[in-house]
């Protein structure tokens, strides 16, 4: 049986493509407080690997390419 996914829980495949947000914030260019303050407004959704938030890359480049369009 396959692990449910969910925005605040992430058990399933791919996680090497999860970004800490050390790295989510250095490919936006603003800093880690910045981001946890504003990481609902931009958008994104955070998925808690242990207690640690960990974005996914292709959410982030998806969110960028948008941001590029608008």
């Amino acid at each position: 049986m396959g692990h449910l996914e969910t925005p605040w829980s992430f058990t399933g495949h791919g996680m090497s493509n999860l970004l800490t947000v050390e790295e989510t914030a250095r490919r936006l260019g603003i800093g880690k407080s910045t981001l946890y303050r504003t990481w609902k407004e931009l958008g994104l959704t955070p998925y808690r690997v242990g207690d640690r938030l960990r974005f996914r890359d292709t959410d982030l480049e998806s969110w960028m390419d948008e941001q590029r369009a608008a």
